[in-house]
């Protein structure tokens, strides 16, 4: 099952927390993912590369580190990583040697293991740009020795195949930002080599109809090596490099289409950090600041849901997920206007239930507060 989520509230207040510090040598360009509850970060250049094949896990829930199974590629910087249910995967990067990669690998958590998997089809890259969506990855863009690239393609988890995608609108470029705002996934910022131009455009892509469309450009300076981060209902943008060679230190939030600036955790202009999230939060670490200095700072990004109600999946056949504050009620209806399920938030901001058939439903949320009773519907599809 997949879910497409129609409508929801919206309202929170940020919360920054600085975390324990990464526990390796402080670098940029790393990969970081994240598998249930726990982040992962590995590869990248920390002045050098004997260290860069170690993987490091933080536990959200004990906030500690521990060392897991090294990765079995080539040391690299600049790859791909993204996440699907127990595994992980890299994909291309730029090696130790200055050659761009095509390889690819999977992570198995439930062993602690690495395996090899087919090559990626395209061109060797680095910098690459992705997101994932259901139970698809898709790729944008990147840079050989060359040229910078504009092809697209999606990965099936499923299947494990890969496949072509319509190309993006724009120019090649690498260094890009990728993000997934509701149902469609963001591509943003990055710059291309021939001709030497950064870029401000922001376009989204629909997985369903294969369809390109150009957004609202980035209110800022154009810039690259930027890191965002996907929540469930909004993704941020954070750092980066500009065309004049400054670093940048902010962090914007994009949702419903729109930016907005918001408190940075950062004293100084940072690039190449790496990010990875979980439900609600998102996580950012390492990275170079504007001193050249390679960081091991760690930072949460939380919010607090002030009435806020969501529906969401996690994974493609998986159950459905309804987050409200406690001591909400909520009632699941069919489109028929069936009750088919009543569920209270007692002890948990987070409840699941398995809705077995595809179909549009509406959940109705509930909340007393202070001796006022709101209501609140949200519109959901199941596939």
């Amino acid at each position: 099952m997949f879910l497409l989520l129609l409508t929801a509230g919206a309202s929170f207040s940020q919360n920054w927390t600085k975390l324990a510090d990464y526990p390796g040598l402080g670098r940029d360009d790393a990969c970081a993912f994240s598998i249930g509850s726990d982040g992962f970060i590995v590869n990248g250049n920390h002045a050098g590369f004997w260290e860069s094949n170690h993987l490091w896990k933080y536990d959200t829930k004990t906030t500690t580190w521990s060392r897991k199974a090294d990765f079995i590629g080539e040391r690299r910087q600049y790859a791909l990583s993204f996440s699907y249910k127990n595994y992980a995967y890299i994909v291309g990067g730029n090696s130790e040697n200055n050659v761009p990669l095509n390889d690819m690998y999977r992570y198995n958590s439930l062993n602690d293991s690495w395996q090899k998997m087919d090559f990626f089809p395209g061109l060797p890259r680095w910098s690459v740009s992705g997101a994932t969506l259901g139970n698809k990855t898709y790729v944008f863009g990147g840079t050989t020795l060359t040229n910078t690239l504009n092809d697209a393609w999606e990965y099936n988890f499923e299947s494990e195949k890969w496949a072509a995608l319509p190309p993006t609108p724009s120019y090649g470029k690498r260094d890009q930002v990728c993000f997934t705002s509701g149902n469609k996934i963001y591509l943003s910022l990055g710059f291309s080599i021939v001709p030497f131009q950064y870029s401000k455009e922001t376009f989204s892509y629909d997985p369903i109809l294969q369809t390109w469309t150009k957004e609202i450009d980035f209110p800022d300076e154009a810039l690259s090596y930027a890191t965002s981060s996907s929540t469930l209902q909004r993704a941020f943008v954070l750092g980066g490099y500009t065309e004049n060679g400054s670093y940048r230190n902010s962090v914007w939030q994009f949702e419903n289409n729109s930016w907005l600036e918001i408190p940075s955790p950062y004293s100084q202009g940072i690039r190449g950090v790496s990010s990875f999230s979980i439900d609600n939060k998102s996580y950012f670490l390492t990275g170079k600041n504007e001193n050249l200095t390679l960081s091991k700072e760690f930072f949460e990004l939380s919010y607090e849901v002030n009435g806020d109600f969501y529906v969401y999946s996690k994974f493609v056949n998986s159950d459905m997920y309804f987050n409200a504050p406690l001591n909400t009620e909520v009632q699941i209806f069919d489109v028929l206007g069936n009750k088919i399920s009543d569920l209270i938030f007692t002890f948990s901001n987070e409840i699941s239930y398995k809705i077995e058939l595809q179909g549009l439903y509406f959940a109705k949320f509930k909340l007393e507060e202070k001796g006022e009773i709101k209501y609140e519907t949200v519109k959901f599809i199941v596939l």
